[in-house]
């Protein structure tokens, strides 16, 4: 308790004995009432509100209980493949969501349902060829069609879902400890790996695949590429054209995430793409 808290216990307490006692001692210069007693009341406990966590109004309590996390990662732990010793030890001590899981437990919490969120949009975008933005359906969707297409595990769905939801209670306010934080953002930083595994599977396949002969190969590996990029500048942003063979592609690429740009298209030159190889238009949306 502060100081400024013992203070006013003490008055507190002064007050109610003096009440007391006139009570006690029928001194009819002093009314002792309910209005009295309820004030008295409010002064007793202003005291002790500093240290009240949670509110609890019938079945409602605006709390994330230790136990209900500690259940999550437990279950999660038990059905989830095991991770090395190694690698967790060094995922609590470097990870920059942990750092902010202990200053701030809701704001970290926030922040760790943000990145599972980036995590599954850029799952659910993948292989979509229509004229318009995907839409995004909610997170919870998202996990189910994983799920159902086989490309995530039940129990790694099940998981997802407890941590999406404690998070987001936190994200909406409720009190929750640095402990249950941290557990929760240890599972929720394993979970996010698996994704981000998932999508690397997943954007590295090819939608289509047909069989070329050797003279075309040997084209291909002579040929030049026109090469297209874009720089997202603050001000004046620009798009950088190269003309580059394959040993310059190997170069350009090679580290090509720490570039400050992003590619646009790299095409042949003198070089026709069989048809085959062709996407269909874009699809069209239906017309109300």
């Amino acid at each position: 308790m502060t100081r400024s808290g013992k203070l006013s216990l003490a008055i507190a307490i002064t007050l109610t004995v003096s009440l007391l006692l006139a009570h006690v001692l029928q001194w009819t210069r002093l009314k002792v009432d309910n209005v009295t007693l309820v004030l008295l009341g409010i002064l007793l406990v202003l005291p002790f509100f500093e240290s009240i966590k949670k509110i609890r109004l019938g079945e409602f309590e605006a709390e994330i209980a230790p136990r209900e996390v500690t259940a999550i990662v437990a279950k999660a732990s038990s059905d989830l493949p095991s991770a090395s010793a190694a690698g967790e030890t060094r995922t609590e001590k470097s990870s920059p969501l942990l750092e902010l899981v202990r200053q701030d437990p809701q704001l970290g919490l926030a922040k760790l349902r943000i990145d599972i969120e980036q995590a599954l949009r850029a799952l659910h975008t993948i292989g979509k060829h229509t004229e318009k933005p995907v839409r995004i359906p909610p997170l919870s969707r998202m996990v189910n069609e994983l799920e159902r297409s086989g490309e995530m595990s039940r129990d790694i769905a099940l998981a997802l879902k407890e941590v999406l939801s404690v998070a987001n209670r936190a994200a909406h306010g409720e009190f929750v400890t640095v402990e249950s934080a941290e557990k929760l953002s240890v599972l929720g930083s394993r979970l996010l790996d698996e994704l981000w595994t998932i999508y690397r599977n997943r954007v590295s396949e090819p939608l289509k695949s047909i069989r070329i002969q050797d003279s075309y190969l040997n084209l291909l590996s002579a040929a030049q590429y026109r090469v297209i990029s874009a720089v997202p500048l603050s001000k004046n942003p620009e798009m950088n054209v190269r003309i580059l063979n394959q040993a310059g592609l190997n170069e350009f690429l090679d580290g090509y995430e720490e570039y400050g740009e992003f590619l646009v298209s790299i095409e042949p030159i003198d070089v026709q793409i069989p048809t085959s190889l062709h996407l269909p238009p874009p699809a069209k949306p239906e017309e109300k």
